[in-house]
């Protein structure tokens, strides 16, 4: 936010791995939407509030959701060990960025986004700690870099996997 403000909203995302699909809605705490929208093939919005109405916010959101819970686009280029002894996986985009995946040796992970330039523009953790029945960690960080610079800090409430 301006200023560097910080607030709590809550969040629902709905994703398929199998159609590459996304929909999230943004709340109050009080349940009052601010945001409602989803990805199949092409953004569709269904309510922005200010200041969650710029077409920027939508587009960036549904990114952010793709990078974080869905596959890379993009084949597998390479792989290797870190300095510190994580195995990485980079993917190229077709748009001419990378995605390398990260694995540390206790299980945690990280994803890093780089521009066609090769500028770090996106950067997802899964902090250490507890997680779920199914493995998924209970908080993700994700910051972004370059124009608009934000940290986003989700926190696991429930996480539901439907059988195919």
């Amino acid at each position: 936010m301006p200023g560097g403000m910080n607030f709590v909203m809550m969040g629902l995302t709905v994703t398929s791995s199998r159609f590459r699909t996304s929909r999230s809605v943004i709340m109050t705490l009080e349940g009052f939407v601010v945001f409602d929208g989803e990805y199949d093939q092409q953004l569709i919005v269904h309510r922005a509030l200010p200041p969650f109405d710029s077409p920027h916010f939508a587009g960036g959101l549904m990114d952010d959701i793709r990078l974080i819970f869905l596959e890379p686009d993009g084949p597998l280029i390479g792989f290797g060990e870190s300095a510190i002894g994580s195995v990485v996986c980079r993917h190229a985009a077709p748009d001419g960025s990378t995605v390398d995946i990260g694995l540390q040796r206790d299980g945690a992970w990280e994803l890093r986004r780089y521009s066609s330039a090769q500028r770090l523009t996106r950067t997802v953790r899964a902090l250490t700690g507890a997680r779920n029945h199914s493995g998924f960690p209970e908080t993700l960080e994700l910051a972004a870099r370059g124009d608009q610079t934000y940290k986003l800090v989700m926190t696991l409430v429930e996480a539901v996997q439907i059988e195919p």
